[in-house]
């Protein structure tokens, strides 16, 4: 099936992100993106998949997977620093001035380039950080001391808040109040 170039910003609605994005696909969702992407589609079909497919996407959240980047060159240089500061060691003031400006400047910059706070970016970035050690087989209690956290349930705490499930249900094991996956 051949897409038009155009499609996306005709058919999108006004509310639609103009920046790169992940986010869960609901079950409305997947069975819209199926139909849409069949072999036998007609055009007008196509369209009548795709609208709402692209305004379910508008109303759904990133994935706590998804660590957005910013653009800038000041905007870089603060994401590297923090990236290399997964221990949160540096506070903003501290990261502002190695990366050579203010506080208000770097505190402006991250929601307009990457739709987060620049605290709720670097937090998503250790969970992030974290998620690919749990993948790995390190132990919570390891990752949670590595990660500078001050105690093992801080770490889970903060794992629960930005992706929604605990350290010990992402790699797999059980927990009683998870909701993996559901959007």
């Amino acid at each position: 099936m051949l897409w038009r170039k155009g499609a996306i910003r005709d058919w999108a609605p006004p509310s639609f992100p103009a920046r790169a994005f992940v986010s869960k696909v609901t079950p409305l969702l997947r069975a819209l993106l199926d139909e849409a992407v069949s072999v036998d589609l007609r055009a007008e079909k196509a369209e009548l998949m795709v609208r709402p497919a692209l305004h379910e996407l508008t109303v759904l959240q990133d994935a706590p997977t998804f660590l957005p980047m910013p653009k800038s060159a000041l905007g870089k240089r603060l994401a590297d620093l923090a990236l290399a500061d997964y221990r949160n060691g540096l506070d903003v003031s501290g990261l502002a001035s190695r990366a050579a400006t203010s506080v208000r400047s770097a505190s402006r910059l991250f929601p307009l380039e990457t739709g987060l706070t620049l605290k709720a970016w670097r937090q998503r970035a250790r969970i992030v950080w974290a998620m690919e050690q749990l993948s790995r087989g390190k132990t919570i209690a390891a990752i949670a001391t590595q990660a500078g956290f001050s105690s093992t349930a801080a770490f889970s705490a903060a794992f629960r808040q930005v992706a929604g499930t605990t350290p010990t249900a992402f790699q797999g094991g059980s927990s009683s109040n998870a909701d993996v996956g559901r959007g």
